[in-house]
């Protein structure tokens, strides 16, 4: 498992305009969707995917395009221009998703939840807002094309932000004692288990202590709205961290190498690197 785990670590080198480190920039809007702004057509759809997401292993959650109860001509009109947003956005999300799949023969559509924002007080270049936890989802469309089905298959392990540690220990942060590779491989982390491992950030990056409130409160609220990027004059200093899930595609730079490295872990295979050292990491 160490085997694995270093050479995961270093694979998973990548520059700071990676999604891994900046999942809130303007220009790459289409790849990546607030899951807060899935409420705009059904309220609570948000909360219920992220409950979902830490209670089970698989899972089916209804994605509305319509409104479940009568309403006034005038909100109408204001939730079908809300619906057709959100059916695009879905349906691009959906689109690349399955380009990527019949290319490479892998998914690249991830739930991220939840989102660690620094901004250093002297270094731009050492800002970040960058996801903590993924999870491997699906896109499915109605028959009807009247809602949206997201999923998770019980197989599907969870994904630290490998790109976010190999940043933080290159710049010399500390690294907060991670989920175990069990843990993650299980595919079940609950909100007991993301809080055990937050207070572990918390503890080294000073984070504010209402943290553990606005966790909680995704139960009955949902998901905050995603941050806004980072601004030299009104964004605070230090580290934050958002209770928001982001929606959208990460694919990592040597991703096909990772997801081979994968597949040797999930069937206990070691890679012979001394007698062969090409095929694996080509």
């Amino acid at each position: 498992m160490e085997f694995y785990r270093a050479l995961f670590e270093k694979l998973s080198r990548e520059n700071r305009s990676s999604p891994f480190l900046n999942c809130v920039s303007h220009r790459e809007n289409y790849r990546r969707l607030d899951l807060k702004s899935l409420d705009s057509v059904e309220p609570f759809t948000a909360r219920d995917i992220l409950t979902a997401i830490t209670e089970h292993r698989s899972f089916q959650v209804k994605i509305p395009l319509r409104l479940t109860e009568p309403a006034d001509e005038r909100l109408s009109e204001l939730v079908s221009e809300d619906s057709r947003q959100l059916d695009q956005l879905l349906r691009n999300l959906y689109l690349q998703n399955e380009e990527i799949r019949m290319e490479k023969g892998r998914d690249a559509l991830y739930l991220a939840f939840p989102i660690l924002q620094h901004r250093h007080p002297t270094q731009p270049e050492l800002h970040f807002t960058a996801p903590l936890l993924f999870w491997k989802v699906n896109l499915t469309p109605s028959p009807h094309y009247d809602h949206w089905l997201i999923e998770r298959k019980e197989d599907d392990p969870i994904r630290l932000n490998f790109v976010l540690r190999n940043w933080l220990i290159e710049n010399q942060l500390q690294i907060p004692p991670e989920p175990t590779e069990e843990e993650l491989d299980e595919g079940m982390f609950g909100m007991e288990s993301i809080e055990k491992y937050l207070n572990h950030l918390s503890e080294i990056f000073n984070l504010s202590e209402n943290w553990k409130e606005r966790l909680w409160n995704t139960r009955t609220l949902g998901p905050d709205a995603l941050p806004q990027p980072i601004n030299e004059k009104t964004t605070p200093k230090g580290f934050y961290l958002h209770t928001s899930a982001v929606l959208g595609i990460f694919q990592a730079y040597r991703e096909a190498i990772i997801q081979d490295l994968s597949t040797y872990r999930e069937q206990n295979i070691l890679p012979d690197l001394k007698q062969d050292p090409q095929p694996h990491l080509s």
